[in-house]
């Protein structure tokens, strides 16, 4: 527990209505906690049963918000708490998968990530005020405080060394959706569908270059851009799975209904995991700064791609 063994004793008497000399001696071990004290300790410090009493190590815990986000600032302020932290232990990394493209490139661009907000917001958050809204990237719900997390969220990313994985649908459900809300009318200005497609294509380009360079793309407030590492496999399937591993520790998170996460910092989860990426990487191309031709020819088949659906948009448009 932060703040150490005298702020656990003031826990132990203000919360199991122990005086001072019974709580020491619990912590000494000169007396075992009741059955109802363990209970109330676990459930307030969410401590895993399996972390006090020896189990099959092949039962795996998760936690997970049991709340939906109440607005974007709320989405991120969740996110930055889990990842501010995750970001300060000392050489910590990141290991990631996804279906599509990582939710970490939208954050360039202030329009897009507001366009997958307001999709998860709509779809899966289930916000009232949005339920006969078309997308608009002025919308209220977009604020200077959402912008600003955004921000902090891109420069602790750029900080932070990774190894990403993409599949050949990275484009794909991106690409979907803006056709999708376009032929729905859920666009408040139909012009927006171009805007996306450009920063769609915007984002390919810092993707191509960093790529090339082995080196996280400069922002505003990134002091030292980290290394990046991309693998690309053709025959991945899987969710989006997020492994971080520190000098500290192990975490790992994968999604549960998109954009929602479970995460876990079991022991076990995260050997297998890591297990997992390590075997990821000898059935996958990697695209380092010496695979020019391999870089240059996935970069040429992503931009094809965005170029026949910016066609189709204009068509519908």
């Amino acid at each position: 527990m932060a703040g150490g063994k005298d702020q656990l004793l003031v826990w132990l008497q203000e919360n199991l209505g122990l005086g001072r000399a019974s709580a020491y001696r619990r912590l000494n071990g000169e007396t075992l906690f009741d059955l109802e004290e363990i209970v109330m300790i676990i459930s307030s410090f969410k401590i895993p049963v399996t972390e006090l009493f020896e189990s099959d190590p092949s039962i795996l815990y998760f936690y997970q918000e049991l709340e939906q986000p109440k607005s974007y600032q709320d989405w991120f302020e969740r996110l930055d708490s889990d990842f501010s932290n995750l970001v300060a232990q000392p050489n910590c990394s990141m290991h990631y998968t996804s279906t599509e493209s990582p939710l970490f490139y939208y954050f360039h661009f202030n329009e897009f990530t507001h366009f997958k907000l307001y999709i998860w917001a709509k779809t899966i958050w289930r916000f009232e005020d949005l339920k006969d809204k078309p997308f608009n990237p002025k919308d209220e719900l977009w604020n200077e405080r959402v912008v600003q997390l955004k921000d902090k969220f891109l420069i602790n990313y750029t900080n932070m060394p990774s190894v990403e994985f993409w599949t050949p649908n990275f484009l794909s459900n991106n690409i979907n959706q803006i056709q999708y809300f376009l032929e729905g009318y859920l666009f408040e200005d139909r012009q927006d569908a171009l805007l996306l497609i450009d920063q769609l294509r915007q984002m390919l380009k810092l993707l191509e270059e960093q790529t090339r360079t082995g080196i996280k793309t400069a922002v505003k407030g990134a002091n030292h851009p980290a290394s990046y590492e991309l693998y690309y496999n053709e025959i991945l399937h899987t969710n989006n799975t997020i492994f971080f591993k520190s000098d500290t520790g192990k975490a790992l998170y994968n999604t549960f209904g998109n954009p929602n996460t479970i995460r876990t910092q079991q022991d076990s989860a995260c050997d297998y995991a890591e297990g997992w990426f390590d075997n990821l990487k000898k059935s996958s191309l990697k695209m380092n700064t010496d695979s020019d031709r391999d870089r240059m020819r996935l970069f040429k088949k992503l931009e094809d791609k965005l170029n026949k659906a910016e066609r189709l948009v204009t068509g519908l448009i």
